[in-house]
């Protein structure tokens, strides 16, 4: 998810995901939702059991028992959350916990690397309109 207009928007979601859920997450979540809150300022994962949906105004999502909301940082800033839930159970296993940070272990890197290429892509892009602009201007003193 990501945060623009101070709010956290559902970007991807699993298939699995009902039309309701998938709907209240695309409105956004308020950055204050407890849940999500607590996740942004620990920056770390954060496993809540026994899941408020409600609380978290995702009211739709009240039929999860259990919620699991880990920052994703780039550049050492909470530019996301991935948000993991449990239909079956209110509790997470340590084994279930290990896994949602072992997928975000391999997941933050990648999002490094990605948001260093669109750095650069970007930062190419202007030195190109840069170059142009010069190239212009040379050539109209040359005329």
């Amino acid at each position: 998810m990501t945060g623009p207009a101070a709010l956290w928007r559902g970007a991807v979601w699993s298939g699995d995901v009902v039309p309701e859920v998938v709907a209240q997450l695309q409105a956004g979540i308020s950055l204050d939702a407890p849940s999500f809150a607590e996740a942004v300022r620990r920056g770390a994962p954060t496993f809540a059991e026994g899941w408020n949906a409600e609380d978290n105004a995702l009211s739709a999502a009240a039929g999860y028992g259990a919620a699991g909301l880990v920052p994703l940082l780039i550049g050492g800033e909470v530019r996301a959350i991935l948000a993991v839930g449990k239909r079956t159970a209110e509790r997470w296993s340590a084994r279930e916990q290990a896994i949602v940070r072992a997928v975000v272990r391999g997941l933050s890197p990648a999002l490094e690397r990605a948001a260093q290429a669109q750095q650069l892509t970007q930062q190419r892009d202007d030195l190109n309109r840069r170059t142009q602009e010069l190239e212009t201007r040379l050539q109209l003193k040359e005329d």
